[in-house]
């Protein structure tokens, strides 16, 4: 099992912001977004490599230990993704 830490999370009437840490070994690591299959109504907002501040694009490449800010329209997209992809809050 992995330790899932929540790093942040706001809810809003439109739907829900978190931040995730990608861990190694996560469904997401060392793909482009465009390959991921995300569900549409979730969007990854801003990664954040070290202490850079990424706006990413189809062509952008996540990679382990990366901070993911995603927006959501509910919750449970959150949960879900969060499960399948690996990721820690």
């Amino acid at each position: 099992p992995v330790h899932r830490k929540k790093m942040w999370q706001q809810k809003f009437a439109e739907g829900d912001f978190a931040y995730y840490v990608v861990p190694p070994g996560s469904l997401l690591c060392n793909k482009p977004l465009k390959e991921l299959n995300l569900p549409p109504e979730l969007v990854i907002v801003s990664v954040r490599r070290g202490r850079r501040t990424i706006v990413p694009h189809g062509d952008t490449i996540i990679r382990p230990h990366d901070r993911l800010l995603i927006f959501a329209a509910s919750a449970e997209t959150l949960t879900d993704i969060e499960q399948k992809m690996n990721l820690m809050r």
